[in-house]
C-alpha cells in the first residue's frame, strides 16, 4: 500500500531539479552544451527554459547555435529594452 506523506515532503521532493535554474536565469547570458550543461534533447531543453522562466514571472530569448548547443538570456519585464 502507498505511504501517506505531508505536505512539505511532497513540496521538497517536488521541486527539486536537475538543473540550477536560478543561477542559469539570473540575468546574465548563458550557453549551455548537450553532455556537458543538460542531458536531453536540445529541443527539450529549450522547452525547460522557457517553462523555467515562465514559472519565475521572466521572458527569455534563447538562440540555437547549433545541435546541441543553445545561448539563453532572461529577463523580466521592465528590463525588456536592456536586452539584446
Amino acid at each position: 500500500m502507498a505511504t501517506r506523506l505531508n505536505k512539505q515532503s511532497l513540496e521538497t521532493n517536488w521541486r527539486r531539479s536537475r538543473y540550477d535554474w536560478e543561477a542559469w536565469l539570473d540575468g546574465g547570458v548563458w550557453q549551455g552544451r548537450r553532455g556537458d550543461d543538460f542531458t536531453c534533447k536540445t529541443t527539450s531543453f529549450v522547452s525547460q527554459l522557457y517553462k523555467a522562466a515562465y514559472d519565475r514571472g521572466l521572458r527569455i530569448h534563447v538562440r540555437l547555435i547549433s545541435d546541441g548547443v543553445v545561448e539563453w538570456e532572461a529577463y523580466t519585464a521592465e528590463n525588456a529594452s536592456d536586452v539584446a
